[in-house]
């Protein structure tokens, strides 16, 4: 279905930009280790929280006001998670990373 606001194309935006700045701050690190990658990280995680949690009431408020849209909006919730999912990985990975260094 069809919006004025594309839903969909904003989960996936979302979900591409947080995912692209996460990976490039963890293998920035990874490889460089230059504490600076590990900062942004973090910075990045606590900014992409707060943006993950509007989207995702906003998300969920749309579908519950139009019904007609839910499909577009589990769809783009999807994509949140998948960045959730990634986040929490990376964060795992990347304190591990930084405590052995």
């Amino acid at each position: 279905m069809s919006t004025i606001i594309n839903i969909k194309a904003i989960g996936k935006y979302t979900f591409i930009v947080f995912f692209s700045l996460g990976s490039l701050c963890f293998f920035g690190y990874l490889f460089s280790k230059e504490i600076q990658f590990a900062e942004a990280g973090f910075l990045l995680l606590l900014v992409g929280i707060i943006i993950h949690f509007i989207e995702f009431f906003l998300f969920i408020i749309i579908s519950v006001v139009k019904p007609q849209y839910a499909d577009d909006c589990i769809e783009a919730l999807g994509y949140l998670a998948y960045n959730f999912l990634a986040g929490l990985v990376y964060t795992t990975l990347g304190f591990y990373a930084v405590t052995l260094h």
